[in-house]
């Protein structure tokens, strides 16, 4: 399976985008159930039967989400720092009653939010007891259910957790994102040149590069089972099944690696235990001692192929900068041949009076 585009999701204060409803779903896109304050059960909490409140995370920074739309396969993410805005956007913009059921139409009703935070571990907010931890700026919040349809809908689990729903700016992280930047340079140069604008022979071609390392980690379940996660394999950790028609999250249950080296129990997607096994020391192969390269002569040779690339890209910008400059002076010296041309017939006697036709004027659609 070839690698996924991957794309940050951004907002910006000035436009329509951000979040405008939170939405009661039953299968959260960041595979993270909420807990529900009256109702026994594993995944649910009691506090108190009269209080009908629901409580879990509506984001979760920095965690790859798989998408599957009319656009094709994809992995989004949340930064901190864009989850922050989306929050402080959300509350100066939006009422706290802004939730629907299921990204419907239909309204949540009697359904409002009455607790919001940010996971923050330097300031002492923590992820709360009970749930898997998550990184700073992940999106905490909790909502009042006075309607007793709603609560009844939660108490038969029809929904499980908090779905966001709104406008984001797709901002494209890998797949050679750095020579679309580099293409749309050059053809602005271009258009400059054509407009007659003096500024594309002076300005320079700047190329910034830009990455966001993903690590995944894999392995083989006894029965056969490809998995895959993102990071370190840890409690909390989201795992996904790799299947033919794309990657879903792993079901309940405990799933023993392939090389009997540990058991791992897993909740709504999420890692919640990790049990690891005693292997008999006459089944441990001696792995192969493999020679390491320097690592700074590897970096060196990446750099220096970056800047034969980077060299080679400014190279051909500067001869295509020539081209349309020879391309604009022979424009204008035809041009001032010709003026010159028809001052010469003007000076000279019309032996025949010209009858001029009016034209009717011709109509484009644009």
């Amino acid at each position: 399976m070839g690698e996924l585009p991957l794309f940050e999701l951004k907002i910006d204060f000035e436009d329509e985008t951000g979040v405008e409803l939170v939405s009661l779903v039953d299968r959260p896109a960041i595979m993270v159930d909420w807990q529900a304050f009256n109702k026994s059960k594993e995944s649910f909490k009691v506090i108190s039967k009269d209080k009908k409140i629901i409580a879990g995370f509506a984001m979760i920074a920095n965690q790859s989400i798989y998408r599957n739309d009319g656009s094709g396969e994809y992995n989004v993410f949340f930064s901190k720092d864009t989850i922050t805005q989306i929050v402080q956007k959300f509350f100066k913009t939006r009422p706290t009653d802004s939730a629907n059921i299921m990204h419907t139409d239909v309204m949540a009703d009697g359904t409002y939010i009455i607790e919001s935070f940010q996971i923050d571990k330097e300031r002492g907010i923590l992820t709360p007891k009970g749930f898997a931890e998550q990184e700073d700026g992940s999106w905490f919040v909790s909502m009042k259910v006075d309607s007793d349809k709603v609560w009844q809908d939660v108490l038969d689990e029809k929904y499980k957790g908090f779905s966001i729903e709104g406008i984001f700016e797709h901002v494209r992280i890998n797949n050679n994102q750095q020579m679309n930047k580099t293409e749309k340079t050059i053809f602005n140069q271009i258009k400059q040149l054509l407009s007659g604008s003096d500024e594309a022979k002076e300005e320079e071609v700047v190329v910034t590069e830009e990455a966001i390392e993903v690590v995944f980690g894999e392995a083989i379940l006894s029965d056969g089972t490809p998995i895959k996660w993102e990071g370190t394999l840890e409690v909390g950790t989201a795992i996904v099944v790799v299947t033919e028609e794309g990657d879903i999250p792993a079901p309940d249950g405990e799933h023993e690696l392939a090389d009997g080296t540990a058991i791992v129990k897993t909740e709504g997607g999420l890692v919640t235990e990790i049990m690891e096994m005693e292997v008999p020391q006459e089944e441990v192969a001696e792995e192969p001692v493999e020679e390491v390269a320097d690592l700074a002569e590897v970096m060196r040779e990446a750099m220096s192929l970056v800047a034969e690339q980077l060299e080679q890209i400014k190279k051909e910008n500067n001869a295509m900068v020539n081209e349309m400059a020879e391309f604009r002076a022979k424009v204008e010296k035809d041009l001032e041949e010709k003026s010159a041309k028809i001052i010469e017939l003007g000076t000279q006697e019309i032996a025949t009076p010209v009858t001029r036709v009016a034209q009717k004027p011709i109509w484009k659609k644009y």
